[in-house]
């Protein structure tokens, strides 16, 4: 099985077994293509994906189209050819701060479990898709960041206003 893997993995030591897979060979280093990877973001059956998601194969998603990809901003292309309940999976963590809209409107997304921690699942972005093409937009706003700005600063105003040299009086004489 293919599972939740990086698309190229690279090693010092030569894998016969996957020879022909070899994408890069350099300075002793090789890189080789994983072709039954899963895309980084891609479409699935809600029946194929609750079975076992952490078992996915290739042959059971369609590959969506990623348009942008910066730092906390994310802008994926997707088309759902199906009335099937569908979803469409972003393999990035699904941490607290990321927000879905689909056409300026908050989409609920879901998380995928890949591990159980305890009695926390960690897992991957999964956003709820009808049928048609639909572009959606990721962002990331961790939680506390603007709070934890705004006690920084005044943190500062403190110290400086603390180690700010104080005038000296002058004496009646």
């Amino acid at each position: 099985t293919a599972g939740y893997e990086r698309r190229y993995c690279y090693t010092q030591q030569t894998i016969t077994e996957r020879q022909n897979e070899c994408a890069f060979r350099q300075s002793g280093v090789d890189l080789y293509e994983l072709p039954l990877a899963l895309p980084y973001a891609f479409v699935v059956s809600e029946s194929v994906l609750t079975n076992n998601p952490t078992h996915l194969r290739l042959d059971q998603v369609k590959p969506a189209n990623v348009l942008l990809y910066q730092q906390d901003s994310i802008v994926i292309n997707a088309t759902s050819t199906t009335n099937d309940r569908q979803f469409l999976v972003v393999q990035e963590s699904n941490f607290p701060g990321w927000q879905v809209t689909l056409n300026d409107f908050v989409v609920p997304h879901v998380t995928v479990p890949t591990i159980y921690y305890g009695n926390q699942t960690i897992g991957l972005i999964a956003i709820p898709i009808i049928k048609g093409d639909h572009t959606f937009e990721l962002h990331f706003d961790p939680p506390g960041l603007s709070t934890g700005i705004l006690v920084f600063g005044g943190t500062l105003l403190v110290i400086f206003l603390y180690l700010k040299p104080r005038r000296k009086q002058k004496s009646p004489a």
